[in-house]
């Protein structure tokens, strides 16, 4: 999974899907979402079996993180409906709520762990943790 690159107006939107577009012969279907404070990380589904999970790791080589995606409750580990695709690769963010992050964090300070400094650190630190 690669970093995406730092955008400063329409045009180098544009430019990024021409090239997006080109690579994929053509056309394009686009979801977009407002960005959470995250991890980005892609969860890649195989016969609609979770299969595959990463971060950007350093920006030209990912993490494998599957083992602790297969713990994150909100992730479906088969997907639903009558025929899933045979190779699905979702990106998202991994994020903890505010309300999650104060009790993760009470519990390192209980623990004698120094706290997590901000929510997508924890959700960084948990992701990444063997």
């Amino acid at each position: 999974m690669l970093s995406l690159n730092a955008v400063q107006d329409g045009a180098d939107v544009q430019r990024f899907l021409d090239t997006l577009a080109e690579k994929r012969g053509g056309t394009l279907d686009l979801v977009l979402e407002p960005k959470f404070d995250g991890l980005s990380v892609e969860a890649v589904f195989e016969d609609g079996a979770f299969t595959q999970g990463t971060t950007r790791g350093d920006g030209s080589r990912g993490e494998d993180i599957a083992e602790n995606l297969r713990t994150v409750r909100t992730l479906p580990l088969r997907l639903r409906g009558a025929k899933p695709p045979e190779k699905l690769a979702v990106r998202g963010e991994l994020y903890l709520s505010k309300p999650d992050f104060q009790v993760v964090n009470k519990a390192r300070v209980e623990g004698g762990e120094e706290p997590f400094a901000n929510p997508c650190n924890a959700a960084a630190g948990l992701a990444r943790r063997t």
